[in-house]
């Protein structure tokens, strides 16, 4: 999705807007953050520098002869992008209205790789790609004809990958002699989304799949993953693969991407970003939407019992390991659940309702080791930094807990549970705490009654509209009057209604014309 506005926004809270700039045309290429700029290419056929503590300051542009969709790359003292005049630019970082050099590359450069002294661009169109001089782009060192349109550009392992847009074909290629290319064929749709890579795997998005490759040997694939809608591409951040689609987002185990982790109904048309452990998604819908880790990142316990159990059970999951009752085995009807950054408790996937009782929900922020969740089990909590409690339960089956979690910083453990009512109505619910050796008490059933019914509210007098010659209860002056009474009820809702009335304190005024005072006459008058 493509807007005239760049927005700078409040990382704590993304509904504040700190600034904006508009720009002549489209934000149509990806940001880079450096040094206190942000740099930006528009369809208005310029490149922007912004200061990135206020992007509605410019600081300078320079204008090309076409619109800039490229990613730039920084090499310090040198920012370089590519324009749809089909020329590839070198300006100075510290103002980018000073041009280092440019060359023709007969074709659009979608994004560039720097590897020591070199800039590598693919030209879209003459399906070809450049190593350049970093100092001076102009001068080409060498060139490598590959056959098929080039859109991105990747470097692992001392390679070159390069993948081609809307074809079934990548290459690999050594960066120190072009002559050296590998070819391999993706799959039997074509590429449409941007690739990835990370460790020891390729990721590519081609019609509604992902494939994952081996990056030593891609000619084996590992795995991959069918989406919903047609895949736009991904990112990795550790253990996780966050995938974009038309339709959905998924996150996916990054070493075999067939097992999906989680996934949000919000339709992804580009890959997003990953930034302070976080990953940031712009959806179709005009939203920007941000995601936390998964959960099998940290360590999660829960007591719990089914409603056909009379005994509680431990449970916990540690990086895509379970516990039950201390040692490692696989957990049935587990009720603890995330759905982007929200944890669901009392859910056991995204659609079931857990049917029984749960207490004591417990969350660490690193991997536990198997004995440490055995003495969990086994022995008293013992109250550490890195841990982050919850506590809480319900009286009542199939309510939706939005539990927030509170990190621990002292032997004092905050915590607290909404419950997500969806119709008005009285509801009941208790808090419940269990110990390690299943000693419990709980509080008693307390009523909430969810009320979103504003209260009724009426006036009788004075009529709207109405003509009065006084109202004796307050002391009106003469003229148009309006009154709006409010009410509001102790869940909060609020009602008001107004009137417009008139007072007339003021007498008719009588006086006859004719016959006129001590008028005399023998004839008839008519008054």
């Amino acid at each position: 999705m493509l807007s005239n506005k760049l927005y700078q926004l409040n990382d704590s809270n993304l509904s504040q807007v700190i600034a904006s700039y508009t720009g002549g045309g489209d934000f149509s290429s990806p940001i880079l953050i450096k040094d206190g700029y942000v740099y930006i290419g528009n369809k208005d056929d310029k490149f922007y520098q912004l200061n990135a503590s206020d992007v509605s300051q410019v600081i300078s542009f320079y204008t090309t002869g076409g619109d800039i969709l490229s990613a730039p790359t920084s090499s310090g003292q040198y920012i370089y992008f590519g324009s749809a005049d089909q020329f590839l630019y070198q300006v100075n970082a510290s103002d980018v209205s000073q041009l280092i050099a440019s060359v023709d590359l007969s074709g659009t450069v979608y994004n560039t790789l720097l590897i020591g002294n070199f800039l590598y661009a693919a030209s879209n169109q003459n399906k070809t790609l450049y190593k350049l001089n970093a100092s001076n782009i102009s001068q080409i060192i060498s060139t490598k004809y590959i056959g098929y349109p080039l859109k991105y550009l990747l470097y692992y392992n001392n390679y070159i990958y390069l993948i081609s847009d809307n074809s079934y074909y990548g290459y690999r290629i050594d960066p120190s002699d072009l002559s050296i290319l590998d070819s391999f064929n993706i799959g039997p749709d074509r590429v449409g989304g941007h690739p990835s890579i990370n460790e020891d795997y390729l990721y590519i998005s081609a019609g509604s799949k992902l494939y994952q490759l081996n990056a030593t040997n891609f000619s084996q694939m590992v795995s991959q993953y069918t989406a919903s809608s047609t895949t736009r591409g991904s990112v990795i951040s550790g253990d996780y693969l966050y995938l974009s689609s038309d339709y959905d987002t998924y996150i996916l185990n990054a070493s075999n991407v067939s097992q999906l982790i989680d996934y949000s109904p919000i339709d992804g048309t580009v890959p997003g970003v990953i930034a302070n452990g976080f990953f940031y998604l712009l959806s179709n819908n005009q939203k920007l939407f941000k995601f936390g880790r998964p959960i099998s990142e940290d360590t999660v316990c829960l007591w719990y019992k089914n409603s056909t159990e009379s005994s509680w059970k431990f449970g916990c999951t540690a990086r895509n390991t379970t516990y039950l009752n201390g040692t490692q085995q696989d957990l049935d009807d587990f009720p603890v659940y995330w759905i982007g950054n929200s944890l669901k408790v009392g859910l056991i996937d995204k659609e079931t309702y857990f049917n029984g009782s749960a207490d004591s929900l417990i969350i660490w922020n690193r991997t536990l080791s198997s004995d440490e969740i055995y003495q969990l089990y086994r022995y008293p909590l013992i109250v550490s930094s890195d841990l982050t409690y919850i506590l809480c339960s319900s009286s009542s089956n199939g309510y939706d807990f939005d539990a927030q979690i509170v990190s621990n910083g002292s032997d004092e453990l905050d915590f607290y549970a909404t419950i997500n009512f969806s119709t008005e109505g009285s509801y009941s619910y208790n808090i419940s705490a269990v110990d390690f050796v299943n000693h419990s008490t709980s509080t008693e059933n307390r009523t909430v009654i969810f009320d979103l019914t504003a209260p009724l509210l009426s006036m009788s007098i004075p009529e709207n509209n109405g003509l009065y010659g006084n109202i004796t209860s307050i002391t009106w002056g003469e003229g148009e009057h309006n009154v709006t009474i409010w009410a509001n009820d102790s869940a909060g809702n609020v009602n008001s209604t107004t009137i417009n009335f008139t007072i007339d304190l003021t007498s008719p005024i009588i006086s006859i014309l004719s016959p006129s005072q001590n008028y005399r006459t023998r004839n008839t008058r008519e008054i």
